[in-house]
Parts: C-alpha cells; sequence; structure tokens
C-alpha cells in the first residue's frame, strides 16, 4: 500500500507538514518523505522525532535556546498528533478525495490547533497575542519583524549591524517575498544576543507564514470565523460525502445485504459460502465503476468467509490486502479488522511481519500500547509484539474460527508436567535444554532453570558442579537468577536464598544480570526490589547490574519501582480502581494474567459488590506484603542504587508521560527520600507536561497537589527557580 493516498493524511504526513511549517526536522525529512503513505508508520514511531532525544526536539532546543521551552512546544505537537488520530477514528471517507478532506480540515479543525498551540506555549512568554501577529491578513513575519523593531534592543542592535545583503534578506521577509529558514536567521550576526522570547515570535509567525501560503492565504480568515462552527461540522461533511457515495452504489446495497447475512448466519452452509463470495465479486466489480472506492471491505468480507471453508493460506492473502485499505480511509470498523486479522496471522505460521505491522496500527489508533524490548535480547519485532502475545492471538483465533487440521500455530497452554517423575537431568551434558508444555504454552528450560523452577535443589547443585552455564536463557528470556527472584517473596528467603548464595557465587555476564523476561518484562535487579532485599540489590549493583534499567510491565527504572512501591505501601490502590480503557493497563493485565482477554474479563467480575471484595482482598495481600518489609530496607535500596548511579532526572512513561523519579518522591512526600535524591542531582526545576491539562507541571506543583508539606518547605529553604506556570 506504500504510495496510495489516502483520504485522510497519515500520522506521517501530519508531522512532516509540521515540521516544514516550522522549518525543523531537516534531517528526517527524507526519512518521513520515504514513509509518508506508509499506513504502517506507528504514531510511536513518528513521535519519537520530538522526544528529549528526537531529531526536531535538538532543533527546537538550539533555536529557542530554552530546552523548556522546546519541551513544551514538542510535547503539544504530540498531543496534537494524537489528538488528530482521536479525531478521524470514527470516520469513514472511503471514496472521498483527499482534496475534500483536507478542505474540510482547513475549514474546521486546522485554526483551532494552531491557535491553541500559540495560547498554550507561545503567547505565555511573548506576551503577544495571536490577532496581533495576522494584523495585515496576509504576512505574519512581517508583522513579527515590525514589533521587534519597536520593542527589543537586542533584535534593533543586531539589524543596525547587519551588511547590505543581510538586509536585503531581511526585507523580503517583510515584504512576504520569502519565508526565513530556520538556518538564515541563526546565520544573523549577534543571532545568540537574540532573547527566546523573540525566537519564538519569529517561528510560529513563520509556521503561520507558511500554513497561509499552503491553505492559498485562507488560515487568517478563518482565524475569524472557525469559532462560530462546531468541531461536528468536519464530522458531518465526512459522513454526508460518504451518503452521497454510497447513494451512488444502490444497485449493489442487496448484494452487501446478502454478505452481511452470511458472516453474521451462525448457521451458515459451505453452499451459502460460494454464494456469498459470488456477491462479493458482483459487489467489487460494480465498485470499480467508482474510481475513488477503494475495495478493502470485500477483501476482509473475503478473509472471514475463506476462513469459515477452512482456507486459511487465502483467508490470510485477502487479510493482507484489507488490513492497510481500511488504514487513514474507513475507521468504523477498524479495531475488529485489526483483531481478527491479527489472529489469523499469529494463526498461520505465524505472519511475524504482518503481526508486527497490525500492532503497529492497533498501537496508532490507541487499540493498545507500545512494547517495550530494553533487553539487550530484544529485536525489532519484539517493540510491538512478542511471541507469547502471538501465540495468545493464535490460540484465540484457533478456538474461534479455525478447525484443528488448518492450525499452523497451535502452542496451547497447558500443566508444566503431568509429574515430576517425568523429569531426567543429564549432569553428563550439564547444559541441555528440554522442551516442556506450561501455562504459556510450549517453552524451551535449560536443565538449571528447570531445576530451580522446580525446586530441585540438589539436581540443581549437582548441575551447577558440572559447569552448566548460568547465563543460560529459557526461551521467554528466564535466566535461574530470574526464576529464583522471582519466588524471593517477604518472609520466604530461607526457601530461595541458597539458590541465589550459589547463583552469585558464579561469574555472569552483563547481559545476563540485566536481562528482562519477555511477557512479564522480569529483571533481577527489579525483582530484588519488589522483594524489599537490600543485600541482593548492593550484590547485584557490585556485580555491575544497569541502575537504570527499564523493566517491568509499568516500564520503571529501578529507583523509580523503588519509590512506587513506597507509593502502594503508603497508599493502596485497588483492582477496583484499575483505568482498563488504558491501553497500558490492559497490557499489564494481559501479560500478567496470560490472557489477551484479561482486562475485559476483570471489567466483568468489578460489576457485583462481592466481586469487589474479592479484589480488594487480593490488593490488601499485595500491601501486607510491602509492609512485612521494614521501612529502612527501602531506604537503603535507595541509598545503594543513588550510589552507583542511579539517575533521579530519568524520564518515565507512566503514570504520566515525562514523570521522574525526583517527580514521584515529591508525591510520595516522604521528605528523607525526596532529599536523598535532591542531593544526588535531582533537578528541582523539571516539569512534565500534563495532557490533560495542557500545560507544563512543576515539582512544586506536584508537591502541594499531593499535600507535600516538608517537600515543599524543602523546595522554599532551597530557592527553587522554578518555571512559573
Amino acid at each position: 500500500m506504500t504510495g496510495t493516498i489516502t483520504p485522510f493524511p497519515t500520522i506521517t504526513e501530519v508531522a512532516r507538514a509540521v515540521n516544514s511549517a516550522l522549518g525543523m526536522g531537516r534531517s528526517i525529512k527524507k526519512s518521513l518523505d520515504d514513509q509518508a503513505q506508509h499506513p504502517y508508520t506507528s504514531i510511536t514511531e513518528v513521535a519519537n522525532h520530538y522526544s528529549l532525544d528526537g531529531a526536531v526536539f535538538s532543533e527546537l532546543a538550539m533555536f529557542l535556546d530554552n530546552k523548556e521551552l522546546a519541551y513544551h512546544l514538542s510535547s503539544e505537537i504530540v498531543h496534537g498528533l494524537k489528538d488528530y488520530i482521536a479525531l478521524i477514528s470514527p470516520l469513514d471517507a472511503n471514496g472521498t478525495e483527499r482534496s475534500k478532506v483536507m478542505s474540510l480540515l482547513a475549514i474546521y479543525d486546522i485554526p483551532y490547533r494552531i491557535e491553541s498551540l500559540y495560547e498554550r506555549v507561545i503567547e505565555p512568554v511573548t506576551q503577544i497575542k495571536l490577532q496581533t501577529l495576522i494584523t495585515n491578513g496576509r504576512n505574519a513575519i512581517s508583522e513579527a519583524i515590525s514589533l521587534l523593531d519597536d520593542s527589543d534592543s537586542d533584535w534593533q542592535n543586531l539589524y543596525q549591524q547587519l551588511i547590505k545583503e543581510d538586509k536585503d534578506k531581511v526585507a523580503t521577509w517583510r515584504s512576504g517575498e520569502h519565508l526565513p529558514e530556520i538556518s538564515s536567521l541563526k546565520a544573523l550576526p549577534h543571532w545568540n544576543a537574540i532573547s527566546t522570547s523573540s525566537r519564538a515570535l519569529l517561528l510560529f509567525a513563520r509556521l503561520l507564514d507558511y500554513t497561509n501560503v499552503e491553505m492559498e492565504y485562507s488560515l487568517f480568515c478563518l482565524f475569524k470565523d472557525y469559532k462560530s462552527r462546531s468541531p461536528d461540522y468536519l464530522k458531518q461533511g465526512i459522513k454526508d460525502e460518504n451518503k452521497r457515495l454510497l447513494a451512488k452504489l444502490g444497485e449493489v446495497h442487496s448484494e452487501i445485504a446478502y454478505a452481511q447475512r452470511f458472516i453474521y448466519n451462525v448457521d451458515r452452509t459451505k453452499e451459502e459460502a460460494c454464494e456469498a463470495l459470488d456477491a462479493i465479486e458482483d459487489i467489487r466489480g460494480k465498485q470499480r465503476c467508482y474510481g475513488n472506492l477503494h475495495d478493502h471491505w470485500c477483501d476482509f468480507q473475503l478473509a472471514k468467509i475463506h476462513t469459515f471453508l477452512g482456507d486459511l493460506d487465502t483467508a490470510l492473502e485477502y487479510a493482507k490486502k484489507a488490513v492497510p485499505g481500511y488504514a487513514y480511509r474507513s475507521h468504523n470498523d477498524l479495531q475488529h479488522v485489526l483483531q481478527f486479522s491479527l489472529g489469523l496471522a499469529a494463526s498461520q505460521g505465524p505472519d511475524r511481519v504482518l503481526c508486527k505491522n497490525i500492532r503497529k496500527l492497533m498501537n496508532t489508533f490507541g487499540f493498545s500500547t507500545e512494547q517495550d524490548s530494553s533487553s539487550p535480547r530484544g529485536n525489532k519485532t519484539d517493540d510491538y509484539i512478542q511471541d507469547w502475545e502471538i501465540d495468545l492471538w493464535a490460540n484465540e483465533f484457533n478456538k474461534l474460527y479455525a478447525p484443528n487440521a488448518n492450525r499452523k500455530n497451535s502452542n496451547e497452554p497447558g500443566p508444566l508436567i503431568d509429574s515430576e517423575a517425568q523429569i531426567k537431568y543429564s549432569t553428563a551434558k550439564p547444559d541441555k535444554v528440554m522442551s516442556l508444555r506450561t501455562v504459556s504454552g510450549y517453552k524451551r528450560f535449560p536443565q538449571l532453570c528447570l531445576a530451580t523452577e522446580l525446586g530441585h535443589f540438589d539436581d540443581f547443585k549437582r548441575l551447577l558442579t558440572r559447569g552448566a552455564k548460568v547465563d543460560a536463557f529459557t526461551s521467554s528470556g528466564d535466566t535461574a537468577l530470574i526464576i529464583t527472584l522471582g519466588y524471593l517473596q517477604p518472609g520466604e528467603q530461607k526457601k530461595t536464598a541458597k539458590y541465589v548464595d550459589a547463583l552469585l557465587a558464579k561469574p555472569h555476564k552483563t547481559e545476563t544480570l540485566n536481562a528482562i523476561t519477555q511477557k512479564r518484562r522480569l529483571n533481577a535487579l527489579h525483582l530484588a526490589i519488589k522483594a524489599g532485599k537490600p543485600d541482593i540489590v548492593k550484590r547485584l549493583l557490585e556485580l555491575n547490574a544497569d541502575p537504570n534499567i527499564i523493566a517491568t510491565t509499568d516500564s520503571m527504572s529501578p529507583l523509580y519501582h523503588v519509590i512506587s512501591l513506597l507509593m502502594s505501601r503508603k497508599k493502596m490502590s485497588s483492582l477496583d480502581q484499575l483505568n482498563l480503557d488504558d491501553p497500558k493497563v490492559r497490557d499489564a493485565m494481559n501479560r500478567h494474567l496470560n490472557d489477551i482477554n484479561a482486562a475485559s474479563k476483570l471489567e466483568m467480575l468489578r460489576g457485583s459488590e462481592e466481586n469487589k471484595a474479592i479484589l480488594l482482598a487480593i490488593s490488601n495481600v499485595t500491601q501486607d506484603g510491602l509492609c512485612a518489609v521494614p521501612l529502612e530496607d527501602f531506604y537503603m535500596i535507595i541509598d545503594s542504587l543513588l550510589e552507583h548511579k542511579a539517575d533521579p532526572n530519568q524520564r518515565h512513561s507512566w503514570p504520566n508521560e515525562g514523570y521522574t523519579p525526583l517527580m514521584m518522591a515529591a508525591e510520595l512526600g516522604d521528605i528523607r527520600v525526596f532529599e536523598k535524591l535532591a542531593n544526588a542531582g535531582g533537578n528541582l526545576k523539571a516539569t512534565y507536561y500534563s495532557p490533560e491539562e495542557r500545560r507544563l507541571v512543576s515539582i512544586s506543583a506536584i508537591a502541594e497537589s499531593s499535600g507535600s508539606k516538608e517537600v515543599l518547605e524543602f523546595l522554599r529553604v532551597h530557592h527553587s527557580d522554578e518555571v512559573k506556570q
């Protein structure tokens, strides 16, 4: 589907347009151009360009000479990209010309986005109203330069020292003959003396003029009128266009109705399937009379019918055609299309490339969250979908649709072993690998890992003595160390301490110490932290475990993890309070419960008061375990982490994008923890972007909203010069 023009611009096209308007992103322009029409580029891939180590953020920070402002602007852009996806998600624009869609966006959406961006990010810095910049109705750069001529002494000094060639260049900017390139502005003599405020004004004026030209000089007029129009007008415009096109297809409505009756008929027959195939081919032929209509609907129905007939290879080929056809074109049934096609792709082979591409689309349209493969053993596919999840989708699809004879991926879960007597360890081959069925499907165990898992300590010792490798991995990324630490719960150290001591007495590769399992994203250091074992944490760090490694299903660093445990210890949260609409929460539940429908099942459980009581009891057990760990042990863990250069300013994605351990400590309100992090280099001026409030939130604001009085007093005493909101 690369190269096909869809009615709605892809997320890459939108980002490319924003970059062009800002004059940023030259280093990634070719990459964005190449991916512009590719439906599978995910919103995460695009958003990475605006992250703190992304190309666009770096250019903005350098031009504005202010990282905080660049962070705010970048965060607003990313939020705007997500808003755009939310806007088009319920709409079906099949058959609508791109020009029609762009016209509707220009009238009802783009002016609002630009004005909101200016009011939230630029106006607080420049103290200049947007209407002032568009006074002449045509050229914002001219107005911006005039404002600087009148009120900015640094700009006046710069202009006076320009040579004739540079003054002529500025004159072309004033007249609107040329747009200033960012590189041309930075090349002006004494540019370094220009304030962030003036730079921001020129940058946004350039964005306005670029967009105005692209919109054939209609933007400034639309600013005056768009507030009288509801955003629903855009949605209604798309719907009206869709109805008009469907009316032309009146002659095929009977065939469409027949095909749909077959799809939803539980008592359908193979003879009816053949008739439905003929009906869909008739629809496809008649659709071709209308050049703009895409036949992805036909492809998807054919995929479902061939699945019913048991011809899953053919069904998969039709699904491969259907999925990219729906993206940025027809979204009203997109979630079902993607879920069915993912199950089909998972069950046939699996087709890992298609599985990955579907998950990227699900990530973009908010049906799933991005995977995080930080393990040294990770690969590109792991960033979106991993083998354990492919197996779950395959099993679900096989149960619903596929007869046994057609299954190519039937990695079904089951009990670990029928009898432990079946296990015969080979000391002659200490690194022998066994394949066994588990609750997660078939899994390959090195003997040392299996003996650890089953608690066969005598066999474990014999294998170690015979040279079994401690650096061996199971097929899901477990090591013997991870397995034994997984059982290291409060009050049970005697049971597993002998395994830990024996394993840590052996040299480990750094890769092993920092390994992260595929499904639950377990890591040795994080497991020791969760168990509240400062001695083991210290030993792991001394063996060069990474003090900043991101692991767990919440994607936490070790320092962030221990503070979150203190938060849970202080304030219990029940399973009944989980936000099941959050893709990250749903993903975490799927991982922990080995079920792609885990969140849906929990939602059903929460329907009765009796079940709520059960969920609360489960939460109480978790909190009781945390409270069994002496508070001083958690403080000792923090000390060890900071001693080994754990970063108190490391950005995280949960519970707020951009949150740091220091921010979590401010929310916790434990002054001992906050002081430890602050004294270790914690940035008291740091902020994170709140998409709900559409603003930057400071550490003092976090402390104030959490009632952390001692933290607020610490900030006052240390004269924290925080950014005012």
